[in-house]
């Protein structure tokens, strides 16, 4: 698999800093590949969803204490999901559980049919 950092590097702080989009790319990459030594942890998941821009964001119908979101965000080109649910109370906590994963964009178009009034003609 093709890496963009140097995997023995990105335990070095200083590396890591300069490095963090790529070496989260490298991560995404080897998680989709199945190795789950990568796999984030949820404090890791929060951090990527405070210091990294976001393209767009798809929210879900109101659950009883949570809201389903999916978060996109572009990282060296590509772009990537995370799933994830906003806390509804104060008492609920953000639940970041799924892992990052690359989404594609694709455009569709949606055709609506509308009933409206038929205006009278007075002659």
């Amino acid at each position: 698999m093709f890496m963009l950092t140097d995997r023995s590097k990105w335990n070095d702080p200083e590396y890591a800093k300069e490095h963090y989009e790529e070496i989260l790319v490298d991560r995404i990459d080897s998680i989709t590949a199945g190795n789950k030594e990568d796999e984030f942890t949820e404090e890791e998941l929060m951090d990527m969803m405070f210091f990294l821009d976001k393209v767009d964001r798809k929210e879900g119908e109101d659950l009883r204490w949570v809201k389903p979101i999916t978060s996109i965000f572009e990282i060296c080109g590509r772009f990537f999901a995370i799933d994830w649910y906003k806390g509804l109370t104060e008492y609920q906590n953000n639940e970041y559980d799924e892992q990052p994963y690359e989404v594609t964009k694709h455009t569709k178009q949606i055709t609506v049919t509308e009933w409206v009034r038929k205006e009278l003609k007075n002659d």
